[in-house]
């Protein structure tokens, strides 16, 4: 998940899935660690909208995600932009350091000259963001169709705060499509052990049994009798005709092979 805060306030978002070719996302509004919306008034007919997560805002994005893309470009660009899927339950748009409500003259007034100076500065450089989240009144239950209506969350997030969020999101998408294309590695990514370790598991998935030793002894350089004593090891995993050099400490290597091994 990637969580973007501001204050006391949260915007949360998740991808949930990514099947048949959409993209499904989870999108929570909090205050301190308490859901803001009220999970009574959701939608919850049928099997789509009955799964949704306790205060959770459903959206659907077909064949890939496009969020991610928008937020690096209004980064880069600081101009201001919006993300919108196809099915359109979901709005973010985002404003580099705009004040809201946008096209209005500001009533803002200066105590002193030093003060004006340091807000054209923030402004100029596109330090702050707004970002508000719409969601369409499509989520709410006994509601039929698409309004362009709906509640929204306003956040204001300095750019250091919108790269990390944008980039906790980019990591969770990667780690959707490798479930979704490659579901061995996402498993083997799920245990957690060492880089090394997770290649060689991959490697014996992958190649059809978990406990033949006929696959390490294969290995150059990999010898399990002595595997306690080796200090530095070259595993060479031959995979989709490229090959991968791992080196490792052999004495944590044995450390989590035994562990490993132990629970095949």
């Amino acid at each position: 998940m990637a969580k973007l805060q501001s204050g006391d306030l949260t915007l949360e978002i998740k991808f949930n899935s990514f099947e048949a070719d959409w993209v499904a996302y989870e999108v929570l509004f909090y205050w301190q660690d308490t859901v803001i919306v009220n999970d009574n008034i959701l939608k919850r007919t049928g099997e789509y909208w009955g799964k949704r997560a306790y205060g959770t805002f459903l959206g659907n994005d077909y064949e890939r995600d496009y969020l991610i893309d928008t937020i690096k470009r209004v980064l880069d660009t600081n101009q201001p932009d919006y993300w919108q899927p196809i099915e359109p339950d979901i709005t973010i748009a985002i404003y580099p350091y705009m004040d809201f409500p946008f096209g209005i003259k500001s009533h803002l007034e200066f105590v002193n000259e030093e003060d004006r100076k340091v807000y054209e500065e923030i402004h100029a450089k596109g330090d702050c963001f707004t970002i508000i989240t719409l969601i369409d009144t499509y989520n709410f239950k006994d509601s039929g169709a698409y309004s362009g209506n709906g509640i929204s969350l306003h956040l204001i997030a300095k750019r250091e705060r919108l790269e990390k969020f944008v980039t906790d999101l980019e990591f969770e998408y990667q780690n959707l499509k490798i479930e979704h294309t490659d579901p061995i590695r996402a498993d083997v990514d799920a245990l957690s052990l060492d880089p090394a370790i997770a290649e060689l598991l991959l490697f014996l998935q992958r190649n059809g049994s978990q406990k033949d030793s006929e696959i390490l002894a294969g290995i150059p350089g990999f010898q399990l009798s002595t595997l306690g004593k080796v200090m530095d090891m070259e595993l060479i995993e031959h995979c989709n005709n490229h090959i991968v050099w791992l080196t490792c400490a052999g004495e944590r290597l044995a450390t989590d092979l035994n562990r490993l091994m132990s629970n095949l």
